[in-house]
């Protein structure tokens, strides 16, 4: 008698993804978000290992959305994720450092000067544009990291994908504007949930430890998952 494999996930037969289901995935996963975001705040403490930890983030994230069920073990899944990809991961989120902070702090100074001459719109709306389209592709680029069809599902063990970065950058640009739209919904909803966070601190302290960066990593997930 032949033995029967272990099926896989299956990452082909995912219900539609929208943004109306936001709520309810993180309804259904909330013990999940919670112990995936403390352990992503812990993994940033670092600072340059911010890489990795988008990296572990996205691919918890968006294995939650696509197969649509909590994982038993979430702590395993993030830190054997954040391991693996630490090496592939850590210029990545270099680079998200450096360029959010300097095209960051290009539209905060070209803002304050706004008043002063028309020129100064042009600059800080461009240096808006940029940080927006850098950040539709970093969120496109982490989960493009693993490949989800060969991970060990059954003991939690995520695979690379056998891919330069370069290549990589290449199809997450690709696969940013091809899904434009959803992105730009996710990005929206990811700016305004942080920023309320930021602006009522110290009230927002609780949310902050619990769901904040999981419900982001959630957004963007729904934005990069195709809909049947």
């Amino acid at each position: 008698m032949k033995l029967k494999k272990n099926k896989p996930a299956s990452f082909d037969s995912a219900k539609a993804k929208t943004p109306t289901r936001l709520g309810e995935i993180m309804t259904d996963g909330l013990p999940t978000l919670v112990i995936w975001n403390f352990l992503f705040l812990l993994s940033c403490i670092p600072i340059i290992t911010i890489g990795p930890a988008m990296a572990a983030m996205s691919f918890c994230t968006n294995a939650l959305v696509t197969d649509d069920r909590p994982h038993k073990k979430a702590a395993k899944l993030y830190l054997h994720a954040f391991r693996v990809s630490f090496i592939k991961a850590l210029p990545i989120g270099l680079c998200f450092l450096l360029i959010s902070g300097i095209f960051g702090m290009g539209f905060f100074v070209y803002s304050m000067f706004s008043q002063e001459q028309m020129t100064y719109i042009f600059m800080a709306s461009l240096s808006l544009l940029v940080l927006l389209l850098f950040w539709s592709t970093t969120a496109h680029l982490c989960p493009l990291l693993f490949d989800f069809e060969k991970t060990d599902w059954k003991n939690h063990t995520p695979v690379l994908v056998q891919k330069n970065l370069r290549t990589l950058i290449s199809e997450a640009v690709v696969s940013a504007l091809a899904r434009m739209i959803p992105t730009a919904i996710g990005l929206i909803f990811s700016i305004l949930c942080l920023g309320c966070i930021v602006l009522f601190l110290p009230a927002t302290v609780p949310l902050l430890l619990t769901l904040a960066f999981s419900a982001v990593g959630v957004a963007m997930a729904l934005a990069h998952t195709p809909s049947e």
